[in-house]
């Protein structure tokens, strides 16, 4: 009698304990904070002689706001943008003389963004330090963003 009276308890208690922590899941998903996306923040990093202050993804459409950092104006010839193994080349041709900040957007047309998710970018800049786009040069970088 004692045996089975003890194995009930057992199971009694112990199923408690196991509905108390599956509630408490239930609870922590339901309001979203077991969600990665929640504790990543958003950035846009570029390396230091083009900067990257801001970066924008509305739709299927990323604007980035660049600073040239040289004591030269440059020539932005092509950004391409990498995005879960699809690459999405935009050529620009702008010019962004030293010191000046530029808005560049660009259409990744095909990509699926979900709405409210962060998704991150890769970037490959290629330019040129004179007008003559004799030699080019890269900078690669990447952008956090959340999709709007």
């Amino acid at each position: 009698m004692k045996k089975g009276q003890a194995a009930i308890e057992f199971l009694t208690t112990y199923s408690w304990a196991i509905m108390a922590v599956l509630l408490s899941i239930g609870v922590l998903s339901y309001f979203d904070l077991l969600s990665i996306d929640r504790y990543v923040s958003e950035s846009c990093d570029t390396g230091s002689q083009i900067i990257c202050r801001e970066s924008i993804l509305q739709g299927e459409e990323l604007t980035l706001h660049l600073v040239n950092t040289y004591p030269v104006d440059i020539e932005i010839s092509r950004i391409t943008y990498s995005y879960e193994g699809q690459d999405f080349p935009e050529p620009i041709g702008e010019t962004i003389n030293r010191g000046q900040n530029r808005t560049i957007p660009a259409t990744l047309g095909g990509a699926n963004f979900n709405p409210g998710s962060k998704e991150r970018i890769e970037l490959l800049i290629e330019f040129s330090r004179d007008v003559t786009g004799a030699r080019t040069y890269n900078a690669t970088g990447t952008t956090v963003v959340t999709a709007r």
